[in-house]
């Protein structure tokens, strides 16, 4: 017969118990999927085109230099991650969170980001032609030295946001809160400003 011992679970089970308290960092080599948790991973300078991460959690995730273009990114959480140069051309960012995300010198041409949060996002001297921003939230966010042309920003939140020296042409800003804004030697020509009247051409700092 058996000897019965008290000395608690068998070795696998405390393997298991182990194994279920794990960081979330071990899943940064999850494959690209909806819903992964990828926060606070490491995955700068990769190829992520194309990928479908709607929903997923990136929060305080390293992204410089990755690539996301035509990625699914729809919902998603990338509050305080480190974006800097990446590439989110033609993006799927609405309702995504951005806040304190850094987004430095980045190209967000053509991206959708309805109603996404920027909120003190800082995407200083990034590339953001032809994207739609509106319902999004840059209260406090830093767009100076962008090149913001050709972009939606319909009834967007800019409160205290930074578009110093941007270049806004052709943007249309109808129906935003741009209160305590700074558009300092920004660039406005042909801009659709907030009661929808149209700005003149050479409209430097404000619309006239």
């Amino acid at each position: 017969m058996p000897i019965q011992t008290s000395l608690g679970p068998a070795p696998y089970v405390l393997l298991a118990i182990l194994l279920s308290a794990s960081p979330a960092w071990a899943g940064c080599k999850d494959k690209p999927a909806p819903g992964v948790d990828f926060s606070g991973c490491k995955m700068e300078k990769i190829n992520l085109q194309n990928a479908n991460l709607q929903n997923a959690d990136l929060s305080d995730a390293r992204l410089s230099g990755t690539s996301f273009k035509f990625a699914n990114l729809k919902g998603a959480n990338l509050s305080g991650a480190k974006m800097s140069s990446v590439i989110l051309t033609r993006a799927n960012l609405s309702g995504a969170n951005l806040s304190g995300t850094l987004l430095r010198s980045s190209n967000l041409s053509s991206a959708n980001l309805k109603k996404a949060n920027l909120e003190d996002a800082n995407l200083n001297g990034s590339f953001i032609v032809g994207a739609d921003l509106s319902g999004a939230n840059l209260e406090d966010a830093v767009l100076a030295r962008t090149r913001i042309s050709g972009t939606k920003f319909l009834g967007a939140n800019l409160e205290d946001a930074k578009l110093d020296q941007a270049d806004l042409k052709g943007s249309n800003f109808k129906g935003a809160n741009i209160d305590g804004a700074s558009f300092f030697d920004a660039k406005l020509d042909n801009v659709t400003w907030v009661d929808g009247r149209r700005c003149a051409k050479g409209s430097v700092g404000t619309c006239r």
